[in-house]
C-alpha cells in the first residue's frame, strides 16, 4: 500500500508541466528566432545561432522553483499566456538604435533587459512546458528603473534555453557580418544565422 502511494505521489508531481503542442513548439521557435535574426541583422552579430526546438529541454522547466531559477540565469523565458492570439507572433523587429541599447550593460529599461536572453548568441535550442497550474514569479529586476520596483507575473508557460554555460548575458557575442562567423556552416532558415 505504502509503494502504492509512493508511485502515485510521484505521478502526480510528475505531471506539473506539460510539453506544448508540436504547432506551437513551431509558432515559439520561429518567434525566437525572428528576434534573433533581426538583431543579427541590426548589431550586426556574426555569431547568433538560430533556435530549434529540442524536446529534452521540456524537462529542466517543470517546476515554479526550476523556472525562477532559470529566469535568475538568464536561462528561462515565460509567458503568461502561449494563446496566439494575445501576441506571441507579433513584433520581432529589433532596429539598430536597440540593438545597442540591448548591448550596453548600463541599460536597465524593462523592454532591453527582458529580451537579452532570447539573443544568447551561443543559445542553440530551447523546450517549453505548459503548467497546470500557474506560478508566480518574482523578478529582482524592476520593470521600472526609476522607480526601482520589482515585479511579479503568474505564468503558465515556460521555455528554457539550451546551449553553453554563460557568466553574463550576451557573453560570446562577435560583432560583424551576419552569419560570417559560423563555425558549423550557416541556418537552413536564415542566411543571417548559425546552425548550432
Amino acid at each position: 500500500m505504502k509503494l502504492l502511494l509512493a508511485v502515485t505521489a510521484f505521478v502526480l508531481c510528475a505531471q506539473l508541466a506539460v510539453s506544448i503542442p508540436e504547432d506551437v513548439q513551431q509558432v515559439v521557435v520561429d518567434y525566437m528566432n525572428r528576434h534573433r535574426e533581426s538583431f543579427a541583422v541590426s548589431l550586426p552579430a556574426a555569431n547568433m545561432n538560430a533556435i530549434v526546438y529540442n524536446a529534452s529541454l521540456e524537462k529542466r522547466t517543470t517546476t515554479c522553483a526550476v523556472a525562477e531559477h532559470a529566469a535568475k540565469n538568464d536561462r528561462g523565458i515565460f509567458f503568461e499566456s502561449l494563446a496566439l492570439d494575445k501576441g506571441i507572433d507579433s513584433g520581432g523587429d529589433i532596429d539598430p538604435r536597440t540593438a545597442e541599447q540591448i548591448m550596453d550593460p548600463n541599460t536597465k529599461g524593462s523592454e532591453v533587459v527582458h529580451v537579452r536572453q532570447l539573443l544568447q548568441p551561443s543559445f542553440d535550442g530551447m523546450g517549453c512546458v505548459m503548467l497546470r497550474r500557474p506560478c508566480l514569479l518574482r523578478s529582482d529586476r524592476p520593470v521600472d528603473p526609476k522607480h526601482g520596483e520589482n515585479f511579479a507575473v503568474k505564468v503558465t508557460a515556460i521555455c528554457y534555453f539550451g546551449g553553453p554555460e554563460i557568466r553574463k548575458p550576451l557573453e560570446g557575442l562577435k560583432r560583424g557580418e551576419p552569419g560570417s562567423h559560423c563555425p558549423n556552416g550557416k541556418s537552413e532558415i536564415s542566411d543571417y544565422m548559425c546552425k548550432a
